[in-house]
């Protein structure tokens, strides 16, 4: 295996793992806020406007995000397989894609540091985890402006 390929597996790798933490943060999410409904039902109220905003627009992002990255990285892969042209476009598309994937999960663990809502060790999952999607999505913009693709 030559050096590009390696390199681009230490962009594809983290970046897939970053993806996963981002699609369980968002379904664990998604069953905390469905929870919340369900007791503010119960108590005969409505959840409040800011906090029911904060679930959803997270839900989203971290979802959309996670795939959107899986769905880049292959069209990535792909096309650097089946093609002899540069495919930098889309790898800094999957970098962008990334560094807000990563972001979103920093974000969302330092938020529910303060809301404690989730496990103390899943926050740490998803904290470390944004930490290394936006170093992953560095990397990967990294090695398109200096090798001109992620995919040799």
């Amino acid at each position: 295996m030559d050096e590009h390929r390696i390199f681009a597996l230490l962009y594809v790798l983290p970046g897939s793992l970053v993806a996963g933490i981002a699609t369980q943060a968002s379904v664990a999410l998604s069953a905390a806020y469905t929870d919340l409904k369900l007791k503010a039902a119960e108590q005969g109220r409505d959840v409040p406007p800011l906090a029911a905003a904060y679930f959803r627009n997270t839900v989203r992002v971290l979802f959309v995000t996670a795939v959107a990255f899986f769905f880049a990285a292959g069209a990535d892969v792909l096309t650097s397989a089946f093609s002899e042209t540069s495919t930098g476009l889309l790898g800094y598309g999957s970098g962008a894609i990334m560094l807000v994937c990563g972001f979103g999960l920093l974000v969302q663990g330092r938020t529910d540091k303060h809301l404690k809502l989730l496990q103390p060790k899943e926050r740490l999952i998803h904290t470390a985890g944004g930490l290394a999607g936006m170093a992953t999505a560095a990397w990967g913009m990294i090695l398109v402006t200096w090798l001109g693709s992620v995919w040799p």
